[in-house]
């Protein structure tokens, strides 16, 4: 892919971006933007299908029929195979999700270490419909030309400026993956009812939920951390439509919402319903 945007007789090779299927991107999203998408597998009783080909609702049944879902990341090789597989002479760089919930960013990391390319992976710091919003203020970057270390750059920046809230209406899924340390819901757990969190620089945080009802509090964090003002927001649910349908109208959002990809519903269960936004930048005094 040749761009020439960067002078007249200067021709520049933009930038591939690549990243995983737990943003949950379209396919004419991914091509319009020319994202890369490495699935993550999953293990569906006895078959094995892809995160981008499957109906979260299948995992959400077999979860209540206690059958066996479990998810696997992208292997080394299958990040390499996409690094590798054409445009020869063009950069790439690897939008993560945090390395605290998944191994994705080591993976990624060794190959690039094998790649004959210039290759650099950013860990995001969140995922899911947060990691969405950056990957896609990166493409957009990369398709008006954008070289390879401005690129970087604008993805650890935009790293910083990610927020994530959501609320869950039952933590037992969520805690037995063992990707979240059960203190962060015990009080959920104790009570019975809704529990809230905030995902930040890849922790999970627990918000209070004593006296707001769920989405009341999404939305106090939305407007209260910079929401409005926000470059960009998502409203995302795992099996609760009608409720995030409810939230995108409060917050006045006007993309539609985005569904959680099988492989998140899988640690999620259903009854998430979320919001994520790019904070403004910060003013210089």
């Amino acid at each position: 892919m040749i761009d020439s945007s960067y002078g007249k007789g200067c021709r520049v090779t933009r930038t591939l971006v690549m990243t995983d299927s737990n943003v949950c991107l379209p396919d004419s999203l991914t091509r319009r933007l020319g994202i890369r998408v490495v699935p993550i597998t999953i293990l569906l009783g006895d078959t094995v299908v892809l995160d981008d080909s499957i109906d979260p609702e299948r995992v959400f049944g077999a979860l209540a029929r206690d059958d066996t879902v479990k998810s696997s990341p992208p292997s080394v090789f299958d990040y390499l195979s996409e690094i590798e597989r054409d445009n020869p002479d063009a950069p790439v760089i690897v939008l993560t999700p945090a390395a605290e919930f998944t191994s994705m960013y080591l993976q990624a990391s060794e190959a690039a270490e094998l790649s004959t390319r210039d290759v650099r992976v950013v860990d995001t710091r969140t995922a899911a419909a947060a990691q969405r919003l950056l990957v896609l203020e990166v493409a957009r970057a990369a398709q008006r030309g954008t070289p390879l270390e401005r690129l970087e750059a604008l993805a650890l920046d935009l790293v910083t400026r990610t927020e994530l809230v959501a609320i869950l209406e039952q933590v037992t899924t969520i805690t037995g993956s063992g990707r979240v340390p059960s203190p962060v819901f015990a009080e959920a757990q104790r009570s019975g009812g809704f529990s809230a969190f905030r995902f930040q620089d890849g922790t999970v945080v627990p918000l209070r939920t004593d006296t707001q009802t769920g989405l009341e509090l999404l939305e106090r964090e939305w407007i209260g951390n910079g929401g409005r003002a926000a470059r960009a927001s998502a409203v995302f649910h795992a099996g609760a439509r009608a409720q995030a349908e409810e939230l995108r109208a409060r917050l006045a959002i006007d993309d539609p919402v985005i569904p959680f990809s099988a492989a998140m519903a899988i640690h999620t269960g259903p009854g998430v319903v979320g919001v994520a936004w790019l904070r403004p930048e910060t003013p210089l005094v």
